[in-house]
């Protein structure tokens, strides 16, 4: 490849954003406090996404006090070409999984449950599979932990706005 091709790759490579994305990735700043440049932050993050060709996510800093800051990037809907705010409610889904198992291990840790523990032990309202009538078994945390309690995720029901 001559010299004059590669240059013409690597600024073709820098100025057409990720394919099929809208375009340049809009951030939008929710909460910040003042002092610390932000905005280097928001740019670092909108550069990863349009190398990862992630299309829409929202951040925050906290402390125990409170937000420091939060920002949207990206966009809540492709299609309509909607860009997401710091508002913008994103689904979970699998996410969630890690952080349910550190809160799970650590609540443990400090003897406030036991994996083999009823869950009516910890829920002020019951919960049952309706497919196993009244003779249903206990159903356990490590039961809710790894997907064995026979409850249906209604994931197509739910709307997201």
């Amino acid at each position: 490849m001559t010299p004059a091709l590669l240059l013409l790759s690597l600024l073709t490579a820098f100025t057409v954003p990720c394919p099929g994305l809208p375009g340049p990735v809009p951030i939008h700043r929710g909460e910040a406090v003042e002092g610390p440049d932000w905005s280097a932050l928001e740019g670092f993050v909108a550069d990863q996404m349009e190398a990862g060709c992630l299309p829409g996510m929202s951040l925050a800093l906290v402390n125990e006090e409170r937000v420091l800051w939060s920002a949207a990037f990206g966009w809540a809907d492709l299609e309509s070409g909607l860009e997401a705010t710091p508002e913008t409610a994103f689904q979970l889904a699998s996410v969630s999984k890690a952080w349910d198992a550190a809160a799970l291990m650590a609540a443990r840790e400090a003897g406030a449950l036991t994996l083999s523990d009823d869950i009516h032990q910890h829920l002020p309202f019951r919960v049952e599979n309706p497919l196993l009538g009244a003779d249903q078994p206990p159903m356990r945390i490590n039961h809710l932990a790894s997907h064995t309690a026979g409850l249906q995720d209604n994931s197509d029901a739910i709307v997201y706005a």
